[in-house]
């Protein structure tokens, strides 16, 4: 969600239940508070302007450039194995797809239209519809797995897949994976293009090819249940596969492949065969061995975790200019340079008209919203049965009060949804744009910006605000005042009423709890001091030694029996 108008790190909610409840990130585009005049915190700063000891500079000059290289290349590899099957570059490889090629036109023109198009309608033919429902359940089942574990899964039809010859390229020569696809190169035949020459031309010299199966247009798909029969609706935009793209940027095409994609979306409808037979004919002038075979499957194509990779390699360089991500990777500078001190928490109620963020929170909550304000980069841990959704619409409305724009990106779909509708119970629903699960999220967040833009600042009423706090300030000061009350130590006794309650629940609750009906009469409770607790113990002892306290009479089996004449 973008709550419009932070800079610093937010809780981000953990899907690991048994630690903590939830935690959450922010990311912002404007100055954040805590530096003076506005000049941002190091937190914000890139890493060549911190000062810091020469003790550690590297060799190149840049402090800890080593440690930060190291971490880069790890954390590269650990997403690398978090990629899953390359479904893009081989849709063979793919598991579980819907295979809507002879799909029934009625069917596919509803589809097109971008109405919800049932499953029934798509596919006829009794025996071909199981066939296509248990797959459909297999690709649910699968972008279920993959939500829960990198909190996004997309799905989307595939129109058109292309076949062509790539050359192995050089450092994944020894991947057994490729070798398998792998067949000798003629490297007698010349090539059909003349691109990307370096690994290409070492690639023949190893005599290495393989065979590329690719989708080439990609239409977002949201799957519904209803009932039965499952629902396709075909989401707003569409792309072409980077792995094509990549392919024909490779080998020297200058075309804007994604503009002739686009071209197929026009207020007459959805028509892709046009789209597909400029790429085809892109594809043989630049591709050796390229095919176009008209296929439309239905799949989770993009693993997510193939798209961290590729988002990881796009913003390398902002990494290895960013403090924060120094700090992580254990650069100690950048670590000493973000070691900013916090305030001690205070575990005072707040004044109503000092306290940040939104709804009713409490003085936990309080020092996390007033935490973050300060601009440092925080992990807040949220124990188990912490309320994190108001605490993350607090803080969000927080920076939007601050002038400032913020973006939460949450574990799973569910988290998010539930922060923007804690956001729209607070009134502050024209603030947020939940772009959760959304696949046309580029066409709807430009929408909504623009729309926000356009709204008129909302009339509030001064007086009626001011005249709510005034009151909520008067029940603070009741409140304040009988809890003080209620732990001020009474005398002569040396007891508070707290103390007193706590063991009066202990009295009456238990195994041995006490049966007495007997209550103490008014004005006896203050002749129930020491002096007068000693007595009182001396007395009950005495009568219970001349058997006051015991029956007079025997306990008898006779004892309540009812005897009739």
């Amino acid at each position: 969600e973008a709550a419009a108008p932070t800079h610093e790190a937010a809780p981000h909610e953990d899907a690991m239940q048994e630690d903590r409840a939830g935690q959450a990130q922010e990311r912002t585009d404007q100055p954040v508070p805590g530096g003076e005049d506005g000049v941002p915190g190091p937190a914000q700063r890139p890493l060549s302007e911190l000062s810091a000891p020469t003790s550690h500079a590297h060799p190149s000059g840049r402090p800890g450039e080593a440690v930060l290289e190291e971490a880069l290349a790890r954390w590269r590899e650990e997403l690398v194995d978090l990629g899953g099957v390359a479904s893009l570059d081989d849709i063979t490889l793919l598991e579980g797809v819907v295979d809507l090629t002879a799909a029934h036109p009625s069917g596919l023109a509803q589809l097109y239209a971008g109405r919800p198009t049932h499953l029934s309608s798509l596919v006829r033919e009794r025996s071909a519809l199981g066939v296509a429902r248990q797959s459909l359940r297999e690709v649910a089942g699968r972008t279920d797995l993959l939500a829960r574990q990198f909190g996004v899964a997309p799905v989307y039809l595939a129109l058109g897949v292309a076949s062509w010859s790539e050359a192995v390229p050089t450092t994944d020569a020894d991947d057994p994976g490729l070798a398998e696809q792998a067949e000798p190169l003629d490297v007698a035949e010349p090539a059909e293009s003349a691109g990307d020459q370096g690994e290409q031309a070492q690639a023949a010299a190893a005599g290495l090819t393989r065979t590329i199966n690719a989708p080439v247009l990609l239409r977002p798909v949201r799957l519904a249940s209803t009932g039965g029969d499952a629902a396709l609706t075909l989401g707003p935009s569409i792309e072409v596969n980077p792995v094509v793209t990549r392919a024909l940027r490779s080998a020297g095409c200058r075309t804007d492949v994604d503009a002739v994609a686009r071209a197929s979306l026009s207020e007459l409808g959805f028509t892709p065969r046009a789209a597909l037979t400029r790429l085809g004919s892109l594809g043989r002038q630049f591709l050796p061995d390229f095919e176009i075979h008209e296929r439309l499957v239905v799949g989770a194509f993009v693993h997510p975790g193939q798209a961290l990779v590729e988002d990881f390699d796009a913003t390398i360089e902002r990494a290895r200019a960013s403090a924060l991500v120094a700090a992580l990777a254990g650069d100690p500078d950048a670590q000493a340079a973000l070691a900013l001190p916090l305030e001690q928490a205070d575990g005072v109620d707040r004044d109503p008209a000092l306290e940040r963020g939104v709804g009713d929170l409490d003085v936990a909550q309080l020092d996390a919203v007033e935490a973050v304000s300060t601009g440092a980069s925080l992990l807040l841990d949220a124990p188990p049965g912490s309320d994190v959704v108001d605490t993350l619409a607090a803080v969000l409305a927080d920076a939007a009060a601050s002038g400032r724009t913020v973006l939460h990106v949450p574990a799973t779909g569910a988290d998010g949804h539930a922060v923007a509708q804690a956001l729209r119970e607070q009134g502050l629903g024209d603030l947020v744009v939940d772009l959760t699960e959304d696949a046309g999220w580029r066409l709807h967040a430009a929408q909504s910006i623009k729309n926000s833009l356009g709204v008129e600042p909302p009339v509030l009423d001064v007086t009626g605000i001011l005249g709510l706090r005034e009151r909520l300030g008067e029940v603070r000061e009741r409140l304040t005042s009988s809890l003080e009350a209620l732990h001020v130590p009474r005398q002569p006794w040396g007891v508070s009423a707290y103390e007193a309650l706590q063991h009066l629940a202990e009295f009456t609750t238990g195994r041995s709890r006490s049966r007495t009906g007997a209550r103490v009469e008014w004005g006896m409770l203050e002749r129930l001091d020491e002096e007068g607790l000693d007595q009182a113990r001396t007395l009950l002892h005495r009568a219970h030694a001349l058997e006051l306290l015991t029956p007079s009479t025997a306990s008898s089996a006779w004892n309540g029996v009812t005897v009739a004449d």
